[in-house]
């Protein structure tokens, strides 16, 4: 799966959630560089990619979409 197709799932996956996107442009390295921040309340943790975020809402609301096998 290509890395855009991935991203563009992951998105959907977060569209029931809160999160801020943000963008910022590195001069250096002439490149834009995109960061996820939580706006669960009293969270505000920023992630880089947007598999990161969807990990860390989850955990918010206790959500467990794997089964152990243990």
């Amino acid at each position: 799966m290509a890395l855009r197709q991935k991203e563009d799932m992951y998105y959907r996956l977060l569209e029931n959630y809160t999160y801020e996107k943000i963008a910022t442009f590195d001069t250096n390295k002439k490149c834009e560089n995109v960061a996820f921040r939580c706006k669960f309340p009293d969270c505000n943790r920023i992630l880089d990619k947007p598999w990161d975020l969807l990990e860390h809402v989850r955990m918010h609301e206790e959500a467990k979409p794997h089964q152990c096998e243990w």
